[in-house]
């Protein structure tokens, strides 16, 4: 793990630890000199493709976990410098990043417009739908705040779970807007086809979250990305059958309008990049130098703010499967 940052007057800068060194392994005195893997430092859903992944990231957290209290913690850097740090874990509510409390405004102002047609909306399937996809956006906006903001203070018991949950919400969200669109503002079949859609939606993202298959790229990008083809051959139809009716013709328009704006933006500034490998632009705590194909994240331990890279991949050519070159001569 790189340093990029250490808090001035801190116990890491009191024990001489500087930005740029590279933190290798790490030991306590009751547990021997061990090595780093850079899956400590794994924040969200958006840089685990595989269980694989997921599993490896969490039997890194467990490794650490119970020694991030531990006085006696020692960190080693790859030229073989000792600091002595004494762990402070965890951040206060006012000292989050801007984007943690920008997304949970966000999840809040969703869940309020989201119970405010609930309460007060004329029951139909089309309220039904958008109150649905509304809790599921608002789900998934809490737990990536969550998960941004706790990074190395999550227990591992728990990252998975949460990762989960924020999966299911996106996915209620998705195929939620796709039922949507198949009801509103005309149904489009006699027979339930909005529900069974949803119905697929959660069935599919059932046997992902319990590893009955996994699915190409990304698993939970592209069960998100699967209603997206199918949501603009219902808005071609609703505009179709439509086209006698003005005021149904606009409300086709701008709905769509405004739900494929909103589409294109997350799946070209996050989705797509994801499933490339390559870092995407609104996901927060996860930037790169110079390889694009590079996953490394930035943390905050109370002591030092650094960057886990994640093994196999390589950061500005210096390291590779969470150590350094140093280390290895």
């Amino acid at each position: 793990m790189e340093v990029v940052a250490v808090y001035e007057d801190g116990p890491a800068a009191k024990a001489g630890l500087q930005p740029g060194r590279f933190i290798t392994h790490f030991s306590t005195d009751a547990v021997s000199k061990t090595r780093l893997t850079g899956y400590e430092a794994m924040v969200g859903r958006h840089q685990l493709h595989d269980y694989g992944m997921i599993a490896r990231a969490i039997d890194s957290k467990r490794q650490i976990w119970p020694h991030l209290h531990d006085p006696t913690l020692r960190l080693h850097d790859a030229r073989g410098r000792t600091y002595q740090i004494t762990p402070t874990v965890g951040r206060n509510l006012m000292s989050l990043p801007l984007k943690s409390y920008l997304t949970l405004l966000q999840s809040l102002v969703v869940m309020v417009i989201t119970v405010g047609i609930w309460a007060f909306a004329t029951p139909s399937r089309a309220v039904n739908f958008l109150t649905i996809s509304g809790f599921g956006l608002a789900t998934n906006a809490m737990c990536g705040a969550y998960l941004g903001s706790s990074l190395l203070t999550i227990p591992p018991e728990y990252f998975r779970g949460v990762i989960n949950l924020a999966a299911w919400g996106f996915t209620v969200f998705s195929y939620g807007l796709l039922a949507l669109l198949i009801c509103f503002p005309i149904r489009l079949f006699r027979w339930p086809a909005g529900e069974l859609l949803f119905a697929c939606g959660v069935a599919l993202q059932s046997a992902i979250s319990f590893e009955v298959f996994e699915l190409p790229f990304h698993s939970f990008q592209t069960a998100n990305l699967l209603p997206i083809p199918l949501g603009i051959m219902a808005s071609l139809m609703q505009w179709w059958y439509s086209r006698e009716d003005p005021v149904a013709r606009g409300s086709v328009m701008w709905f769509s309008l405004s739900i494929y704006g909103i589409v294109l933006s997350v799946v070209v500034l996050y989705s797509i990049p994801i499933m490339l490998l390559v870092p995407p632009i609104i996901s927060p705590h996860w930037h790169c130098r110079r390889n694009p194909a590079v996953s490394t994240v930035r943390y905050t331990a109370g002591l030092v703010e650094g960057r886990g890279m994640a093994g196999g991949w390589v950061c500005s050519g210096r390291c590779r499967s969470g150590s350094c070159e140093a280390a290895e001569h």
